[in-house]
């Protein structure tokens, strides 16, 4: 199954560090927090990584290279693949102006089948295997195209009302409000099909995809209340450093 991870934005919140690297390559602890949010899928068995990369993409493929991966190949749509022993990166250039959306429309030709999906700034606990048997549960998901990690509110977040009997979502908006009780956690299980909801480079998939699958009650909710967090600004980037240094790796416990 394909995890893809979303990593060519700017980054401009953070643009004290992403000026010399793009966000996802930015480092906690030892290593990249691109190489961190792999841990957390290859921890349930999910070892096939598509990187929708984009701005300073060469610093991504530097990092794998510098690991000493053999390059299996490099495709006319100017992606290069690297083989591990345990696990594939395959990385795309989706273009630096890009919209979430669109990046994962540009992966089209490798989403075939039920995939994952998540942001390259965000790092969670979240039991990545169990939401992908709660997307499926019941046949869910010929009825729900997406199946979201919600987590409690964060006030820079948009919301979710979600129903409590049957998980699914009924509304998603980008401004919290008093009454909410979940965001969009960013970990995604996704059907092929929602690509037909994403018209060009330009959709956003926060704005223009998620809202509209709720109205057509075909977004689906796996609630998380236990560790996660985005790194959206030098400050949490540094808490997210502090947090590795004194208690190591809360994204893999």
């Amino acid at each position: 199954m394909k995890v893809v991870i979303l990593a060519g934005g700017l980054g401009t919140r953070l643009s004290e560090e992403t000026n010399v690297l793009p966000k996802p390559m930015l480092p906690i602890g030892n290593k990249p927090m691109l190489h961190h949010i792999m841990d957390c899928y290859m921890k349930y068995g999910f070892n096939d990584v598509v990187i929708a990369a984009g701005y300073k993409r060469e610093q991504i493929l530097a990092y794998f290279l510098s690991m000493g991966a053999p390059l299996l190949a490099k495709q006319s749509d100017n992606s290069v693949c690297f083989s591990f022993p345990t696990y594939t990166v395959t990385i795309i250039d989706t273009g630096q102006d890009t919209q979430t959306g669109g990046r994962i429309k540009r992966l089209a030709p490798y989403l075939t089948d039920t995939f994952l999906c998540t942001y390259g700034d965000g790092l969670s606990n979240v039991n990545i295997r169990e939401e992908f048997d709660w997307h499926n549960k019941d046949n869910f998901y010929k009825k729900h195209l997406v199946t979201m990690t919600a987590v409690p509110p964060i006030p820079r977040f948009g919301t979710l009302r979600i129903d409590p009997s049957t998980r699914t979502v009924f509304e998603f908006g980008e401004k919290i409000q008093e009454s909410a009780s979940w965001i969009n956690g960013g970990f995604f299980v996704i059907e092929p099909e929602v690509l037909d909801h994403i018209k060009d480079d330009q959709t956003n998939f926060e704005k223009d995809v998620l809202p509209v699958l709720a109205k057509e009650h075909r977004l689906y909710a796996h609630t998380h209340a236990k560790f996660w967090k985005c790194c959206d600004t030098l400050r949490d980037l540094t808490e997210l450093n502090e947090i590795y240094s004194k208690q190591g790796a809360l994204w893999l416990k």
